[in-house]
């Protein structure tokens, strides 16, 4: 069973690991080559799932490996994670202003589509709703 602390580490993991764009096959034939511990890509499952723990000497070689720090493994918000979560925070704030800018085009045309109609051919009603529905369209445009 994995313990709060070994899950987190182990999903720290699998996200550095996936960021760097390598397989888990990959990283354990590192781990071993370059550092001598007897990895495999199960071995490295199991630590991403949290089932086997992370040991110290192994999160060193590790944050070599991936790029990133021991705050990074350990789930604590810095370095190499602060920068992803600030690359993702950047691209939905660029998506929703894609959105407020294309909102902000359509109205344009609906407000002038609305104004080309003018009130000319309207009744008297129709006028005074016309009145209304301008002070609206204006209230909406002054919050896009």
């Amino acid at each position: 069973m994995a313990s709060k602390a070994n899950a987190r580490i182990g999903a720290c993991v699998t996200d550095a690991r996936e960021a760097k764009g390598i397989t888990q096959t990959e990283f354990a034939r590192v781990m071993k080559q370059r550092f001598g511990f007897g990895w495999h890509q199960p071995t490295v499952q199991r630590i991403e799932a949290g089932v086997r723990p992370l040991r110290l000497d192994e999160a060193f070689a590790a944050t070599e490996v991936l790029g990133v720090t021991l705050n990074d493994l350990a789930g604590l918000v810095g370095g190499a994670i602060l920068e992803r979560i600030e690359s993702r925070l950047m691209a939905i704030i660029d998506g929703r202003n894609a959105m407020v800018a294309d909102l902000r085009r359509q109205w344009m045309r609906q407000r002038d589509a609305f104004d080309a109609i003018g009130e000319r051919s309207l009744g008297a009603d129709d006028q005074v709703l016309a009145t209304r529905v301008k002070r609206l369209l204006s209230e909406a445009e002054a919050l896009l």
